[in-house]
């Protein structure tokens, strides 16, 4: 999701740390993301595990950025822009923060 993000918005994307999970524990990555505005589009998620079923997490250890259900009817919720979707594979593509300024709009 986030190097889809960086590569849509023609930034510099880097992975500079990966931590495979198990059942008891999430899997962690630390990544590098750079290039005009990313600080400020992305100071919000903070993420340390992007990966389903463990949601994103926020810039508060612990706080939850985005959840994700996948199964049924698809949704992803951000707690911290405050919106909701449907569009899940627009989400996965990278366009979380594109979600956010519409509803900031309405």
């Amino acid at each position: 999701m986030y190097k889809s993000w960086a590569a849509n918005r023609r930034m510099r994307f880097d992975v500079l740390a990966e931590e495979a999970g198990d059942e008891s524990r999430a899997c962690r990555i630390g990544l590098a993301i750079s290039g005009f505005g990313a600080h400020t589009l992305l100071s919000s998620e903070a993420v340390a595990a992007a990966t389903f079923p463990q949601p994103a997490l926020g810039t508060n250890p612990g706080s939850v950025v985005r959840r994700y259900r996948l199964e049924g009817s698809p949704l992803v919720r951000d707690s911290v822009a405050g919106w909701r979707t449907g569009r899940v594979e627009s989400v996965m593509e990278g366009n979380f923060d594109l979600l956010s300024a519409q509803a900031q709009r309405s």
